[in-house]
């Protein structure tokens, strides 16, 4: 599903009503149809409270179409308006006037006193629908309307949020002064940018995408790069399980890395690509460390490899690693790996010889960051899984600027370096080569703990083997590593949360998307709404 930003979904309503002639009285009467359907599916019953807050702009007469569906249902709706009478324009004001026609009063909120009005009424409301904002919101909240949201958030009432909660900008996600934190937000057509980026996401609370009868050739348009990764898309993706096959058939792989102190990592990563699906796994380890991930492992097969005095991977490892490739479908290199000189140098040379796909992850991003030019002397498809430090590192930049800018980050490097990138973090962004962009919205805080990002290479590495293609294999790859920690956290909870439970949770997970309908895994599994 296409993700779009405030002035894309601007230009498909204005086409919508030029091109198709679909009046904008209509759009905006489906988009408060669609709000009053969620309120009715939270459970809301008529005769409850309902208090709804409008600004002056369209978002305000969306609010104006759900109080009159609201009032004709039988709900007591007290209507507060933040403009005059005489400011409101278009569309908006003609359902200003329709609701006035039906004898529904409207607060006006000019000036400072008339907040103790809305104060008022917020104590005895069952719900409050937020129509203040919308996605035109671009400079910070201040005055009346600062206020008012505050006495919304304070106020302690459910609150359902029109389009987008007010006061976060619908491109970025940034809080613009204060915004309203909303249990739930109806987004109208596609949703926007904002609702899936923190600290916006945080804001938004589940977000419902209501359709408002705009064309859908309209919304299919070439020029949105960002998407969001939905359960359906990934369904359509995953590499599917043949009867007649063996161990050959699901690919193989191997994972390079480990160094004192981090066997784990390397061992983590080899355990995942097993149990995601591949058939045949090697861990490639330093050899005096062989006989620890002999131990730690079962399944996963180990290749001692070179190593330095320091008992990290030598130089001299290349050539054995090049011709053990010659023999794999894709290969993870980073976890546990001690970034020294002699590691930079076997990187160099495995990037620069490599017959297969690669995930950099870790140790390898570290000495990456010495050169990336390196980059363009790979002649296989790259991985790279950074972290926001080590993508802050990759573009030196602070990471305070790659958190403001997910998107833009991780699509600049991807496109200038011609690599897949993986920026891992709330809300994981994956961006390809071509310039096209995805939102992850599985996982959880329980997931910010050692080991983690070690699955993940495992996970991208396996896929790859299995078939995908490596942008395909990281979408899915995301999907999967947060999904598998959303099923397990329902379970054990969020703190204590571990990267072995995401390893024996992914079979399980893996099996509900592949064997099971879309809506079942839905219900069942999955926190936020899918949203198509």
């Amino acid at each position: 599903m296409k993700i779009v930003t405030a002035e894309k979904m601007r230009e498909m309503d204005a086409r919508a009503i030029k091109q198709y002639e679909i009046p904008g009285v209509v759009l905006m009467e489906n988009a408060g149809l669609r709000v009053v359907e969620a309120i009715m599916e939270m459970g809301v019953a008529p005769g409850s409270r309902v208090v709804v807050v409008s600004g002056k702009g369209n978002n305000g007469g969306d609010g104006f179409v759900i109080a009159r569906h609201l009032v004709n249902l039988g709900f007591e709706v007290p209507v507060f308006s933040f403009s005059s009478e005489e400011e409101y324009r278009g569309d908006a004001r003609t359902n200003f006037m329709v609701l006035k026609n039906m004898g529904v009063n409207t607060i006006h909120i000019i000036e400072q006193e008339d907040l103790l009005f809305l104060e008022r009424e917020l104590l005895h409301a069952k719900l409050v629908v937020d129509a203040l904002l919308g996605t035109g919101a671009v400079s910070q909240v201040r005055g009346l309307m600062r206020e008012a949201i505050e006495c919304l958030n304070q106020s302690g009432r459910k609150v359902i949020s029109v389009d987008i909660p007010s006061g976060i900008h619908a491109d970025t996600g940034e809080v613009l002064g204060r915004a309203v934190k909303a249990q739930k937000t109806v987004t109208f057509a596609l949703p926007k940018q904002g609702l899936f980026l923190y600290p916006g996401a945080e804001y938004a609370g589940e977000v419902i995408v209501g359709a408002i009868s705009i064309p859908e050739e309209l919304m299919d348009d070439r020029e949105v790069k960002v998407n969001l990764i939905t359960q359906k898309m990934v369904q359509q993706l995953l590499p599917k399980r043949k009867p007649n096959s063996h161990k050959g058939t699901y690919g193989r792989v191997m994972i390079l890395g480990g160094s004192p102190g981090f066997t784990g990592a390397v061992a983590m990563a080899g355990e995942t690509a097993l149990r995601s699906g591949s058939g045949l796994i090697t861990v490639g380890v330093p050899v005096g460390l062989n006989p620890v991930l002999e131990a730690k492992l079962t399944e996963v097969m180990t290749y001692p490899l070179p190593e330095t005095l320091d008992q990290g991977l030598s130089s001299k490892a290349l050539d054995p690693v090049l011709t053990f490739l010659e023999s794999c479908d894709a290969a993870g290199i980073g976890p546990g790996i001690y970034p020294d000189g002699e590691a930079f140098s076997l990187l160099a040379g495995i990037l620069q010889g490599t017959p297969v796909p690669l995930v950099l992850d870790a140790g390898a991003l570290t000495l990456l960051a010495r050169d990336k030019y390196l980059l363009k002397e790979c002649k296989q498809p790259l991985v790279l899984t950074p972290h926001p430090g080590e993508m802050a590192t990759l573009l030196n930049r602070t990471v305070e600027d790659v958190e403001k800018g997910r998107l833009q980050a991780a699509g600049h490097f991807a496109q200038t370096w011609g690599v897949t990138i993986v920026l891992k973090g709330a809300r994981t962004v994956v961006a390809l080569p071509t310039g096209e962009l995805f939102i992850n919205i599985t996982g959880n805080s329980g997931m910010a703990s050692g080991g983690t990002g070690d699955v993940l290479t495992g996970l991208i590495t396996s896929l790859i083997g299995q078939g995908l293609t490596p942008g395909d294999a990281a979408v899915v790859g995301v999907y999967l590593h947060g999904l598998a920690g959303d099923r397990r956290a329902r379970v054990t909870g969020e703190a204590g949360l571990t990267a072995g439970d995401l390893i024996n949770e992914l079979p399980n997970t893996l099996n509900a998307l592949l064997n099971l309908p879309e809506e079942i895994v839905d219900k069942l599994f999955y926190f936020n709404r899918d949203l198509r």
